[in-house]
C-alpha cells in the first residue's frame, strides 16, 4: 500500500504505519451509480480494469511535520492494483477532523 498522502496545500504526509483506515465507504465506481470519470486515466497509469476501479474514503492516521492527526482521506483501489492516489479532503479550508 502507497503511503504517501497529499494534503491540500500539495505538501505530502504519511499515513501512520501499521493504523487502519476507518469508516470507508466507496463513493464511485463499481457498485455505485456515480462512476470514475478518469477510469481510463488510472488504467493506462496504473492497469486493472476500468470497470473495476473504485473511489473510496475513510478516516486515516497521518503523520506531518512530527504530529499525527485524523483527517478524512480519499483514493483509487483496483482489485489488482490496490490503493493508489491518497489525498486529504478538505472542508472550507479544513482538513484535520482532530489530534
Amino acid at each position: 500500500m502507497e503511503k504517501r498522502i497529499r494534503l491540500p496545500s500539495g505538501e505530502y504526509a504519511e499515513i501512520v504505519a501499521g493504523t487502519p483506515i476507518t469508516h470507508v465507504e466507496v463513493i464511485a465506481g463499481r457498485g455505485r451509480i456515480r462512476q470514475i470519470d478518469e477510469a481510463d486515466i488510472l488504467v493506462d497509469l496504473y492497469g486493472g480494469t476500468a470497470l473495476l476501479w473504485q473511489k473510496k474514503k475513510g478516516i486515516a492516521s497521518i503523520c506531518f511535520r512530527g504530529e499525527i492527526y485524523k483527517a478524512e482521506i480519499h483514493w483509487y483501489e483496483e482489485p489488482t492494483v490496490g490503493r493508489v492516489k491518497y489525498k486529504v479532503k478538505s472542508y472550507n479550508g479544513e482538513w484535520i477532523i482532530h489530534e
